[in-house]
């Protein structure tokens, strides 16, 4: 009895006698086959080194950028805060100089404040000489971060800086003011103390008094 083998796709019917033939092997097409492979796989090594790359600069940048941007919102917050104590002096300076003015402005004789008014004076000189320290250290401060600001914010603090320096200006001019008003005082108080001392004292005399014969006026 002949044995029946299974077709394959190797193998082809034979259509004269029925039987099964084995279809002769190809070498040919095996090695055009592995030749396809070979030139389809290709090595993309470097093509992931260089998307690695990428995605790290990518990430670095981002860390950089977050980071300066970090820096920049500190160093406003430090510019504000000096900003904001240099704003707090000036109005204390100013309230000094209020009540310096008040008593300034009196004229009275017998009410003269002068050791307050002497006294205020000089701290109000102090206080406006640290004013004007402050405020060029904060300008230089600005100056020295205007690299790293952006120009929004580098024009706000600029705005501030100005802002200060006339408020500071403004103060200063008041305060020689109120100096030049307290001189003309104390030489208006000189006059009257001058007239007050001689002027009733000689119209209080007998006329002998007053024209030098004033042997034998008075008796004790």
């Amino acid at each position: 009895m002949t044995a029946r083998r299974r077709h394959t796709p190797t193998e082809d019917r034979s259509n004269g006698h029925g039987g099964w033939i084995v279809s002769n092997f190809n070498p040919t097409n095996n090695q055009q086959l592995n030749i396809g492979l070979g030139m389809t796989c290709q090595d993309r090594t470097p093509e992931f080194k260089s998307a690695v790359k990428y995605i790290q600069s990518r990430t670095g940048n981002g860390v950089a950028a977050h980071n300066h941007k970090a820096s920049r919102q500190a160093q406003h917050s430090d510019f504000m805060q000096m900003a904001k104590r240099i704003g707090s002096d000036i109005n204390q300076t100013f309230t000094k100089l209020e009540k310096l003015t008040i008593l300034a402005k009196k004229k009275s004789l017998f009410d003269d404040k002068s050791v307050e008014i002497q006294e205020l004076t000089y701290i109000i000189k102090q206080d406006i000489n640290s004013l004007n320290k402050q405020i060029a250290k904060l300008q230089e401060f600005v100056r020295r971060n205007s690299s790293q600001n952006g120009k929004q914010m580098q024009t706000h603090s600029n705005t501030v800086v100005l802002a200060l320096q006339s408020k500071l200006a403004t103060m200063s001019n008041d305060f020689k003011s109120v100096l030049e008003v307290r001189t003309q005082n104390l030489k208006d108080q000189k006059n009257r103390r001058e007239q007050f001392s001689q002027g009733p004292l000689t119209s209080s005399l007998p006329p002998s008094a007053s024209s030098g014969n004033s042997k034998n006026t008075f008796c004790f």
